[in-house]
């Protein structure tokens, strides 16, 4: 992967952190399940998305052979 990937998948990942934060915060306000559940959705998908892109990225990746 190149720099640039790892660098979009880690601020990928931090937006992530900050929603499962938000939850907690949520959960412990005492919100309502359909707000809850509706975050919840969106922070899986979001995951899904950072694995879709690693797999993505190591599917096109092609190691560099010495030449002899």
């Amino acid at each position: 992967m190149s720099g640039e990937e790892v660098k979009s998948l880690r601020q990928m990942l931090r937006r992530i952190q900050g929603q499962v934060g938000g939850i907690e915060k949520m959960l412990d306000e005492g919100r309502g399940l359909e707000e809850v559940l509706t975050q919840l959705s969106a922070s899986m998908s979001s995951l899904k998305t950072v694995a879709r892109n690693i797999l993505a990225a190591e599917a096109t990746f092609t190691p560099r052979i010495p030449q002899m």
